[in-house]
């Protein structure tokens, strides 16, 4: 019996560019500042992102057909709250709820949202995102994420 393998190296791997923005707007504001600042258009995802399975995250997104480039906003920190009940010796049982932070890129915890822009953004272009993001006022600061040290590259797949 014959046995095929596939082999990492030959699938393609996508090339994008990958900014942490640290701000405490709302994700909605957040998209509307963009959309007015870097001339973008982005629209919420009708279909939220499922991270494993589990959770949904809002998605913005928007295709600039100018420069062939795909960008995706999402939050990178989400609360998952979990529930424990309690039985006592009483009458009634008590339920008890501990809610704990996740993270969509964990290795960049502080970082409150994440703007991915796929295909081949060139450094001239990405430097010009980053100058239009820091304008807003409630960006608290914004910078590039290098991907190749990233561990977690697998959670930004967003197709």
């Amino acid at each position: 019996m014959a046995v095929y393998k596939l082999f990492d190296d030959t699938l393609e791997e996508d090339s994008f560019a990958l900014t942490a923005i640290h701000s405490s707007l709302e994700d909605y504001r957040l998209v509307y500042f963009l959309n007015r600042y870097l001339s973008t258009g982005f629209s919420r995802r009708r279909n939220d992102l499922d991270f494993n399975e589990k959770y949904l995250l809002p998605i913005y997104e928007w295709y600039d057909y100018h420069t062939e480039t795909q960008w995706n906003l999402t939050a990178n920190r989400f609360t998952v709250t979990y529930t424990a009940e309690i039985e006592q010796t009483s009458l009634f049982t008590e339920a008890f709820e501990t809610r704990v932070p996740h993270y969509l890129v964990p290795e960049y915890k502080k970082a409150d949202y994440l703007l991915k822009i796929s295909g081949e953004p060139n450094e001239a272009t990405v430097q010009k995102i980053l100058k239009g993001i820091k304008e807003i006022a409630r960006v608290v600061t914004a910078y590039q994420i290098d991907i190749n040290q990233l561990k977690s590259k697998k959670n930004l797949i967003f197709e």
